[in-house]
């Protein structure tokens, strides 16, 4: 069965050590309330480079520290958390509306929800989404598209993060795992079961989609 802990991640684009804002603390009350059964993590940079130090065999917080924006980061991160430990990553902007059915939650098989699309690019249908996804420890599919990432970081590949460590590699690995695993259909799932929302920390031009068009991707 899939761990009932829900992973979550906490890096600020401008300064590491400033508090969670409360428009985050807020979509993180509305998870503990819903759900307060199941343990609830929140990681952070000070939390996880012992963690990541040695998933399978790879030194995936060498590879997060050395992504320069946040959003990379929570990429890998996210990956590496749940084949490590099992159990759901939640995005920090996903917001609970209603509860999950527990015949969804309560699972042996990698659980995906099919990405809701965007405008900015053209989604086929049956891409899942990277912000909400759950499996137990040692999935194939999840250490498959960790090592994708990892290797993009290594080799400072640029463009665009949605491709470079985003959902495109998870997709890719799903396409190329036997692993069994179950996607939930978009509607019916997002916007209603769950929410997602703008955020503060994504204020003043701080979006990965307006940095990555600026900045380099790498310190």
């Amino acid at each position: 069965m899939i761990p009932r802990v829900f992973h979550q991640y906490w890096t600020d684009p401008r300064d590491s050590g400033r508090p969670v804002p409360s428009d985050i603390t807020h979509n993180r009350e509305s998870w503990t309330n819903l759900y307060p059964e199941f343990a609830h993590s929140l990681w952070t940079d000070t939390t996880l480079p012992e963690l990541l130090s040695d998933v399978g065999g790879v030194d995936v917080w060498s590879h997060v520290k050395i992504c320069r924006l946040p959003a990379m980061r929570a990429d890998i991160v996210r990956l590496g958390l749940v084949f490590l430990m099992g159990g759901f990553w939640v995005d920090l902007k996903n917001v609970a509306r209603e509860r999950i059915p527990n015949e969804l939650l309560d699972i042996a098989a990698p659980l995906f929800v099919e990405h809701p699309g965007l405008q900015v690019r053209t989604i086929p249908k049956g891409f899942v989404s990277n912000s909400f996804f759950g499996a137990p420890a040692g999935s194939t599919i999840l250490f498959d598209a960790l090592h994708r990432a990892c290797t993009n970081v290594a080799l400072r590949i640029a463009g665009d993060i949605f491709e470079t460590t985003g959902p495109s590699l998870l997709n890719a690995a799903l396409r190329e795992n036997r692993e069994a695993v179950r996607i939930i259909p978009h509607p019916g799932f997002w916007g209603v079961l769950v929410e997602r929302t703008t955020a503060s920390y994504n204020e003043g031009e701080m979006h990965w989609s307006e940095r990555q068009q600026k900045e380099s991707l790498y310190w």
